[in-house]
């Protein structure tokens, strides 16, 4: 699926104040532990040859501007070359899904005459400290990823995600400049990549024909100055800034997590 260029309204928040009631009490939850872990790969994003979508694929514009009055677009471009199936990892009768995808993510300071930064949180191991920006895939309720995700977890099935990947955003970017985050798939720190764990092979097909067609994406921030936006945040998939559809903007939906595969 590839969705048109949407304008996405802002989240700001007062930097004094404490996250929404649907918030976690510390950006250090947006990933379960600390690592000291190397930082993972890099997807490949340099390549000017067109390449085939396969998987959940879109380009999108997200449109922010925090509670100091910072505005900024982070424009993002997710292509899945491969929904990558394989049974190596698991037992018999069941498989799971590790993507191969392109993610290229662009920071855009739309604020005038000054410059933007981040903050990193202390305390981490680098690869979880630095501050970053998520992009996550998210399928509707009715979804057989979703259904099949949360079967025997949720009594009322929820919209779903999958977080593809991330860019740090620990470089100033000055007025009017653009900078290019540097992007990698999965994970920060490396416990998990872009995919589905644990489907049976039986409801592959179903699942598989699914995984193409998210409902949105969402992008999530994580740092150490994570209350500049007021917004809910995700345990997992950071402070749910914007989305690529606005209906789902600002975490108006804060979805289950589907069980992602070790690298």
């Amino acid at each position: 699926m590839t969705l048109a260029l949407t304008s996405l309204a802002s989240c700001a928040q007062d930097p004094a104040a404490a996250p929404s009631s649907s918030s976690v009490a510390s950006s250090q939850a947006v990933t379960p532990r600390p690592s000291t872990a190397p930082d993972p790969t890099p997807t490949l994003t340099t390549s000017s040859a067109p390449v085939t979508s396969r998987g959940p694929s879109g380009q999108f514009i997200a449109h922010l501007k925090d509670a100091d009055g910072y505005t900024f677009d982070l424009n993002a471009n997710i292509v899945t070359t491969s929904l990558g199936a394989t049974v190596a990892d698991d037992k018999p009768g069941y498989m799971s899904a590790k993507f191969e995808l392109n993610l290229s993510l662009f920071f855009v300071n739309t604020t005038p005459g000054r410059t933007i930064t981040f903050k990193s949180t202390e305390g981490l191991a680098p690869a979880i400290a630095r501050p970053k920006f998520f992009v996550s895939a998210m399928w509707k309720a009715d979804s057989p990823v979703c259904a099949y995700a949360q079967k025997g977890y949720e009594k009322t099935v929820k919209p779903c995600a999958i977080m593809m990947g991330f860019g740090y955003a620990d470089v100033p970017t000055p007025p009017s400049g653009t900078t290019e985050l540097k992007a990698y798939k999965g994970s920060p720190g490396g416990q998990w990549t872009a995919g589905m764990a644990g489907v049976a092979e039986a409801d592959w097909p179903a699942i598989e024909e699914a995984l193409a067609n998210p409902e949105t994406f969402l992008v999530g921030y994580d740092g150490g100055d994570y209350r500049r936006f007021k917004c809910p945040q995700h345990p997992n998939l950071g402070v749910l800034v914007s989305a690529s559809e606005p209906a789902y903007e600002c975490g108006t939906v804060v979805p289950y997590i589907v069980k992602q595969p070790a690298p």
